[in-house]
């Protein structure tokens, strides 16, 4: 029976080669999350934006992770929401 598996060291150079590319995906998914929260911040301070103002003083803003919302239900109906047509 035919082993499935390589030679080991070609096998190790290709586990470092994932690693690398790996790597570098996590890099530039990082980069990309500086820059969408630099781009949020600069929505956050233009008045202009509508939705994307900051906390009033004296409120904090919500944790990582945790949406904001108007203390008004979703106004889209249950039946009608993602993948419920």
């Amino acid at each position: 029976m035919a082993s499935e598996h390589e030679d080991p060291g070609a096998l190790a150079d290709e586990m470092e080669e994932e690693a690398d590319r790996l790597e570098d995906r996590s890099k530039k998914l990082g980069e990309d999350v500086d820059d969408v929260r630099k781009d949020w911040e600069r929505k956050r301070s233009d008045q202009a934006v509508p939705g994307a103002n900051p906390p009033a003083e004296g409120e904090d803003p919500p944790a990582e992770g945790e949406h904001e919302t108007s203390g008004q239900g979703n106004d889209v109906p249950p039946d009608r929401e993602a993948g419920h047509d």
